[in-house]
């Protein structure tokens, strides 16, 4: 059963949904909730379209996660408040996680409710044999520059763009497809400014047999200058923060994802590094809108802890990906 506002015209659809979480940590035998995130999307037009995520904590004040408009043809324009382009996590919201929360090394570079600015992106698709973009971007704040706070700490950062500047950079996805063999997307992406330097290189492989059948194998590999003072911690100026993980997953059908995740991180000053292996999977008894989550992490001198956790949404936007 799924319950939600949602306005549909030809030329101007509007929909409003509201997701949430309740989960079990055997690490600390706690049972708790990130809140309610609400959705809402429209669409200005064949090809601009509007989002607005939302996110009110069970304990704490409402937050702003992305707002912007986004106009897509041949030629991409994105404005507003949004999640940087650079590899797979950082732009995936974690309602649609089967794996329930991103890798440690990623949590320690992007924070652990990813990175969001005030901005403007621009892109282009290339005129060649595969499916090629290319997008520059300019941006008010870098990674780690939102202080974080209890459970959950996005809200929108007006820096002072005129004496520390501004961060710019540049993506690129190239996409190459195989009948009998699934699809190869590739992502290199470097930003730069105000003191800090952030590259990327993520490559995805994706096989689907049909809607509800695939084979996915992904990988990012990220480096970070966090100089100066990173999510609220001092760190030396010259410190650098490499991380990297790999995913393999199998959506066996509309009910059923299996996988594991692995990840590598490192300060390089400090000689500070760790890892981490979880198996984890997601199950949708009744349909996209209610879904059952659990992993099993083992990290670098700790136990084996366990997360179950149930998602339900009320609208059109979904927990469940295929």
């Amino acid at each position: 059963m799924s319950i939600g506002l949602s306005i549909a015209e030809d030329k101007l659809p509007f929909s409003l949904s509201v997701l949430s979480d309740f989960s079990y940590s055997s690490e600390d035998s706690a049972f708790r909730s990130t809140g309610l995130e609400w959705v809402s999307m429209g669409k200005l037009g064949k090809q601009t379209m509007v989002m607005a995520y939302l996110h009110s904590p069970i304990n704490g004040t409402p937050m702003v996660e992305e707002v912007f408009v986004d106009y897509k043809s041949s030629k991409q324009v994105k404005v507003g408040y949004f999640r940087p382009n650079i590899g797979w996590l950082n732009k995936a919201h974690f309602h649609t996680y089967n794996f329930i929360s991103s890798p440690q090394g990623y949590r320690l570079l992007m924070g652990e409710n990813h990175w969001a600015s005030l901005g403007t992106s621009a892109g282009i698709s290339l005129p060649l044999p595969w499916k090629s973009e290319i997008s520059a971007q300019l941006l008010n704040n870098h990674f780690g520059e939102v202080e974080i706070e209890d459970g959950h700490s996005h809200g929108i950062i007006l820096s002072d763009s005129l004496r520390q500047g501004m961060v710019s950079g540049i993506s690129s996805v190239h996409s190459f497809t195989s009948i009998s063999h699934g699809t190869i997307t590739l992502k290199a992406s470097t930003l730069s400014g105000r003191s800090k330097k952030l590259q990327g290189l993520a490559i995805q492989w994706k096989y689907k047999n049909d809607p509800y059948r695939s084979w996915i194998i992904q990988g990012e590999y990220l480096k970070g200058d966090i100089s100066d003072s990173h999510h609220g911690i001092s760190f030396h100026p010259d410190e650098e923060l490499n991380t990297a993980y790999i995913l393999l997953g199998r959506q066996f059908n509309k009910k059923l994802h299996l996988g594991v995740l692995v990840d590598q991180w490192a300060y390089r000053l400090k000689s500070t590094s760790g890892y981490s292996a979880a198996i984890y999977f997601a199950f949708a008894p009744i349909n996209d809108s209610w879904v059952i989550r659990g992993k099993i992490v083992n990290e670098l001198d700790s136990q084996l802890k366990g997360v179950i956790q149930f998602n339900w949404a009320l609208g059109t936007h979904k927990p469940q990906r295929y």
